[in-house]
């Protein structure tokens, strides 16, 4: 049990510690093939651009459109709400 768990930590510490540096390399690549080949964009716009551009309209003009009507309840701090019902 003993050797099981230390060869299981073994593994977890080593990917642990290589697993970001496999990540920044997989990222270099795709950066020098983007740099290469450039982008296959069909469309001819920028997706995260767009996504940024509704995520900041949503953010600053409508903040609340992505919110829930549970979130504006005022609390008491010293008591339980009443859908929380003990198991």
């Amino acid at each position: 049990m003993l050797q099981t768990k230390k060869v299981i930590q073994n593994h977890f510490l080593s990917l642990h510690h290589l697993l970001p540096f496999i990540l920044v390399g997989a990222s270099l690549l795709h950066l020098a093939a983007l740099h290469q080949y450039g982008s296959n964009n069909a469309l001819g716009s920028s997706s995260f651009g767009s996504c940024c551009y509704l995520f900041f309209h949503l953010d600053f003009y409508a903040p609340n459109v992505l919110g829930h009507a549970d979130n504006y309840i005022p609390v008491i701090p010293m008591s339980t709400p009443p859908h929380i019902v003990p198991e």
